[in-house]
């Protein structure tokens, strides 16, 4: 079965927090993002997103449902699919790296009405901060 996503990314949050995995530029500037990544061929959004969160961060997780996508990203980038998801276990670390893709850590980041990103990237995730805030508030 095909999907019309390219990339999946997988939206962890337990007690007010979020999951979040780092990355660096090619300068070494880390930055923090929402574990994810393509999809294979062949693969659902469901498998790709078990698979991704997995190999970014370690940590196995419930899937509970799929996020509407913001309307202020819908242009932006290739299409992807935001998927909810319930920490089953604490994060291991990233494993190995797959795909030449490498994560230098992974951590809890706290969102608050003053930081509703958490330590996201605020360049490239600022649109989705009502929808983290929703998000807590629904699962706290």
């Amino acid at each position: 079965m095909s999907t019309p996503y390219e990339r999946v990314r997988v939206i962890c949050i337990r007690d007010g927090a979020i999951l979040l995995v780092q990355h660096r530029e090619r300068d070494g500037t880390p930055f923090w993002l929402i574990p994810g990544g393509g999809i294979k061929d062949g693969e659902t959004v469901e498998q790709a997103a078990l698979r991704e969160i997995w190999e970014e961060a370690g940590v196995h997780v419930r899937l509970v449902g799929e996020v509407a996508r913001p309307a202020e990203l819908i242009g932006a980038g290739p299409e992807q699919a935001f998927v909810l998801a319930e920490a089953l276990d604490e994060p291991r670390g990233p494993q190995p790296a797959v795909d030449g893709d490498a994560v230098y850590a992974v951590a809890w980041h706290e969102i608050t009405e003053s930081a509703p990103i958490g330590g996201l990237t605020p360049a490239f995730w600022t649109p989705i901060g009502d929808v983290l805030l929703r998000l807590v508030e629904r699962r706290g």
